[in-house]
């Protein structure tokens, strides 16, 4: 089960949900494209990131559309002040707007978030990093996280999962995973320094996610590095589905910063169960 075809949902804005039907059981799981916004270069033209240098009121005028689009309040939504880390969040009823419109009210220095409430949706921002969504639909319970290098290698997918387990009685071997549209392997190369972090603790027991392709150079498979993981936790295999689309190779629908470099947008992945 990968990602759908990317579709139209409305005034000229494109998304891919991250789950089949099937999968999805009243849950809404999309990644919106860079498509149908307000944003002008280098940000052009959905950008859904306030912290990146765009014009507040396009920002938020993107984010209105899609929210629009998808049939949500911007009152409902939660999102979260990501950096980089493997800080976890439940959010709850009472966390309902936080972000949603405007940074300084997202849930601080956390990059998951993990909700059993209906009708919240859950957002996090990406460019080249990968969006991961977790989903236990006995325990109705659901989490989105933002995985870059750096959460990945502390552990980011862990914490989510360990979060639903311990928290709200999920089962590791109940929970979906999507993992979405990222940098591929072949496109992002890192040094010693990242290298070396996916070869100790945790990583030192796992296949590597890493490929040598010079002296000193490597290319990391995030998305496979964080599937690692999740299998490693006891997610079923089966229940781990991975994308093939490279936001690198995608400039039309995706933003990359390996690509495009600093300034550029970044897209929304949202959750929500209905």
């Amino acid at each position: 089960m990968q990602l759908t075809q990317w579709s139209s949902i409305g005034g000229g804005m494109r998304a891919a949900d991250l789950l089949s039907p099937a999968a999805l059981d009243g849950v809404t799981a999309v990644v919106s494209s860079r498509r149908g916004g307000a944003s002008e270069a280098p940000f052009e033209s959905l950008n859904m990131a306030f912290h990146v240098g765009d014009v507040d009121e396009a920002v938020e005028a993107n984010r209105r559309k899609l929210f629009q689009a998808l049939d949500v309040d911007p009152a409902v939504v939660v999102t979260c002040e990501q950096v980089h880390g493997s800080a976890v969040h439940v959010a709850r009823s009472g966390d309902a707007g936080r972000g949603s419109l405007e940074l300084a009210s997202a849930i601080r220095e956390t990059d998951a978030l993990v909700t059993a409430e209906r009708d919240l949706c859950l957002m996090v921002v990406v460019a080249d990093c990968v969006p991961l969504v977790l989903f236990d639909p006995h325990r109705r319970v659901l989490a989105i996280a933002h995985c870059g290098w750096q959460g990945t290698a502390q552990g980011v997918a862990d914490a989510t999962l360990e979060t639903m387990t311990g928290q709200l009685e999920c089962r590791a071997a109940d929970v979906i995973a999507a993992l979405g549209p990222s940098i591929c392997a072949q496109h992002y190369e890192v040094g010693p320094e990242v290298a070396a972090t996916f070869r100790r603790g945790a990583w030192a027991a796992e296949a590597s996610p890493l490929q040598q392709v010079g002296e000193e150079r490597w290319l990391l498979d995030l998305r496979a590095a964080n599937a690692m993981r999740l299998r490693a936790l006891g997610v079923r295999q089966e229940n781990v589905h991975m994308t093939g689309t490279c936001t690198f190779e995608s400039p039309d629908d995706l933003y990359s910063h390996r690509r495009s470099g600093s300034p550029t947008g970044r897209v929304a992945a949202c959750v929500m169960m209905r």
